[in-house]
């Protein structure tokens, strides 16, 4: 899921 490489990146900051 190449998509979830770019979700995290900027939903990350927002989880932690």
């Amino acid at each position: 899921m190449p998509h979830f490489d770019i979700w995290m990146c900027k939903t990350g900051r927002n989880i932690e």
